[in-house]
């Protein structure tokens, strides 16, 4: 079995991550379903290319935020199970070092919606901040996102806190002048699914079975140990506040979905 895995549009830690993960999946279930090969696209894709991966492309999986808009009008099968216990919901800010008195009074999201979030066309949480009543800078690409920030196009801009560091690494960085913000992190459930080609069937049946498997025996927190356990304490990632907003975009079958991380934070 050869399965085609599209991965571009987004940071090099998701990648390798998603990748472990699928790479578990497959492993787990070698025996009932065979042997495999992985070939991985990281082309990034323009919007429409990208809701166009499965009939245009003829990727067989990605992994994609449930509820993803780009891919509401296309045929596909979601597997309902998210693979990284929402930590993408968890979104750490990037300022301007002189900003971050600003950040560290704002006591309540009230506050932060009076700042101006910088967000890249296409992505998909620019519709759900809005929808949050945030004030919402929707423009230009990630190349360019850091050089608006410094010249103030925008107040901030916010990223995973499982991505966050590497994003800073390998690009906010090289714009003087901005740090990672020290205190706030926004949540809102924005699971991680498998998004499978509608065509491939038995790598759907495949994907979910290895998805119960890995779950059950523990695979998975491993992995999500792995990558992220010192991740989350450089960032001081439990002691942050933490503002809660809706994510009205939630597919019924994950409409009560809340991270299990949130039971780390005091209050909760």
């Amino acid at each position: 079995m050869t399965i085609d895995l599209w991965s571009g549009n987004r940071t090099t830690s998701r990648q390798t991550y998603e990748r472990d993960v699928l790479f578990a999946i497959l492993t787990a279930t070698r025996e009932e379903f065979g042997i495999w090969k992985i070939v991985e696209t990281t082309k990034d894709y323009t919007e429409i290319e990208e809701s166009n991966i499965f009939d245009e492309f003829k990727h067989d999986l990605t992994v994609t935020v449930a509820g993803n808009v780009k891919f509401e009008n296309r045929e596909k099968i979601v597997i309902h199970k998210p693979i990284m216990k929402g930590l993408l919901g968890f979104r750490v800010l990037i300022i301007n070092e002189e900003d971050q008195t600003t950040f560290s009074e704002a006591s309540n999201a009230r506050n932060l919606k009076n700042l101006r979030h910088g967000i890249p066309l296409t992505w998909a949480d620019a519709e759900l901040f809005r929808s949050n009543g945030f004030s919402v800078v929707e423009e230009g690409d990630f190349d360019g996102l850091f050089d608006d920030l410094k010249s103030r196009k925008f107040d901030y801009t916010a990223f995973g806190a499982n991505e966050v560091n590497d994003v800073f690494q390998e690009r906010a960085a090289k714009t003087s002048g901005l740090k990672i913000e020290d205190n706030i992190i926004i949540y809102y459930p924005f699971p991680l699914l498998f998004y499978i080609n509608p065509n491939n069937k038995l790598l759907a049946e495949r994907v979910k079975r290895g998805l119960e498997i890995i779950s059950e025996n523990g695979t998975l927190n491993l992995i999500f140990e792995k990558h992220y356990s010192e991740i989350l304490s450089s960032i001081n990632f439990t002691s942050r506040v933490v503002f809660e907003l809706e994510n009205p975009k939630l597919p019924t079958e994950l409409k009560d979905f809340k991270s299990d991380l949130l039971p780390l934070y005091n209050g909760h």
